[in-house]
């Protein structure tokens, strides 16, 4: 699929040239991964990488948490979250992930599928560290929507 001249220009300023066919070679090969093997548990040990290089900091409440990880995200032109303690699981809105269809544009429609895994990969990764129990896993529970939103929890 070609970009449209909205979405090129867009990219051409959101990742330096020096990256920017890099990132799309990475790209390709991640979606190669998803059709091979299991391409969703390679995305999540790449998520759960970059939570482990990418640490939080403490936090004493959803609020502080939910401010913490959606200022990481925003560092990155990633979006933000709402996080909602929904009795028993933890319900997390991710909102601009990749920059939903503009990042398919640019880099392919598998984006849907990596993307969310990735995601779920940081998210395990930064629960545990603040001392989610080893039994509850993050689970996609919506598609990417056009707009990079999709919906992940945090449950048994």
């Amino acid at each position: 699929m070609t970009p449209s001249k909205n979405t090129d220009y867009k990219i051409q300023r959101e990742c330096s040239r020096q990256w920017r066919s890099v990132v799309a070679a990475m790209a390709q090969e991640l979606s190669l991964a998803s059709r091979h093997s299991n391409g969703h548990d390679f995305g999540h040990r790449i998520g759960q990488r970059y939570a482990t290089q990418s640490a939080l900091p403490v936090c004493s409440n959803l609020d502080e948490l939910q401010a913490a990880i959606s200022a990481r995200w925003q560092s990155m032109d990633w979006g933000w979250i709402d996080l909602d303690d929904a009795g028993g699981r933890l319900r997390i809105v991710h909102h601009g992930a990749g920059n939903g269809d503009l990042l398919a544009s640019a880099l392919g429609d598998d984006t849907k599928v990596w993307v969310p895994s990735f995601l779920s990969g940081v998210y395990q990764q930064w629960l545990a560290s603040l001392g989610a129990s080893d039994e509850l896993r993050v689970r996609q529970v919506s598609p990417v929507d056009e707009f990079g939103t999709l919906e992940l929890e945090l449950s048994l």
